[in-house]
């Protein structure tokens, strides 16, 4: 063991020890048991504003079912078949009864059932997102990085002008760019389309190179000012220049001391990318041709089909909360004071 580490190894109380560890193991689990019953909480209100928000949208969908020139004993009978004509509450127990039950209803146009829809088009946009946000996080925070250590030189000029831009440009005019350019001028890559990874790996890659730069590079501006931000602040701290002084390696207190305790807000901005990416992924996919979920919410929109409709933005809510929750687990675990507060 080196001289710095040894230092940097602190006796426990031999008084208390065990006394303050399970006091800082518990305060953590009340900590994750509180943001766990919170999330259930927003689960359980989200259901009930996306029952009632499409109850509120104009139609009929017995009518819709039906198709308009069906009779009116005929609507009557779906409607009756439906539940519809059942107070909304008795409706919103028995839809959260087959939602339990993973089953969602079907279609009133194409009569699939949505959990089918779903397991279609959700994983194609959970693709796209998780390749662009890789390409934000992977750029992202190194530029950030690197441009907190080169602060006020040209070096961190150049990367700030860049995120500028880069928040600066509409990810679809981007999208439309990379088509023009990669696709239609020198053919590299495909314009249009999407290969699930499990029918074919390179095939794949190459489909999502354009999709997830465009969303990656818009996203990255964002990380890359916080992660410049943050880092900024962090190596002007006291307890970084009594790292260095003790001799402690450049690259250990950058990536294990200063990139940790400011990782909280740049994992903030990360999260709130996600979400964003989830709900842009409408413009990319209309770009770049994927029926993902995006293009399933505008179709069922456009042809008031409430069930999937339903379905989608259920889906895309329990994937925010949940990613919410991740979010504040990640807090908890690289600061766990932040369990105490």
């Amino acid at each position: 063991m080196t001289t710095v580490e040894q230092e940097l190894e602190f006796e426990p109380d031999p008084t208390v020890p065990a006394a303050t560890e399970t006091s800082a193991s518990g305060s953590i689990g009340r900590a994750v048991m509180r943001r766990v019953a919170s999330t259930i909480v927003t689960l359980i209100c989200a259901t009930i504003v996306v029952f009632l928000l499409v109850q509120l949208v104009p139609g009929d969908p017995a009518q819709i079912i039906a198709g308009e020139d069906a009779s009116t004993e005929r609507v009557e009978q779906i409607r009756e078949e439906l539940g519809l004509n059942n107070p909304l509450p008795i409706q919103y127990v028995t839809w959260v009864g087959d939602l339990l039950r993973g089953d969602l209803g079907d279609s009133a146009i194409t009569g699939e059932p949505v959990v089918d829809a779903l397991q279609r088009t959700f994983p194609r946009t959970l693709h796209v997102v998780v390749a662009g946000l890789a390409v934000a996080v992977l750029l992202g925070v190194p530029l950030g990085i690197l441009a907190a250590l080169r602060s006020h030189t040209p070096v961190d000029g150049s990367i700030r002008m860049l995120a500028t831009v880069g928040l600066a440009v509409p990810n679809f005019w981007l999208g439309l760019m990379f088509v023009t350019t990669f696709a239609l001028t020198v053919d590299w890559l495909p314009a249009t389309g999407f290969v699930p990874i499990t029918d074919n790996v390179l095939e794949s890659v190459r489909h999502l190179v354009l999709p997830a730069l465009t969303i990656g590079l818009t996203a990255m501006a964002a990380i890359t000012r916080q992660t410049r931000s943050a880092m900024m602040e962090v190596l002007d701290a006291d307890f970084i220049r009594t790292l260095k002084a003790m001799g402690l390696k450049r690259r250990i207190v950058v990536w294990q001391h200063a990139l940790r305790n400011a990782s909280i807000p740049v994992v903030t901005i990360i999260g709130l990318d996600i979400n964003r990416a989830i709900g842009g992924t409408v413009v990319i996919e209309s770009v770049f041709g994927i029926n993902g979920i995006g293009s399933l919410v505008v179709s069922a929109t456009t042809q008031r089909d409430f069930p999937v409709v339903q379905g989608v933005i259920l889906v895309v809510v329990f994937f925010v909360v949940i990613t919410n929750l991740v979010v504040d687990l990640v807090y908890v675990w690289l600061d766990p004071r932040i369990s105490l507060s």
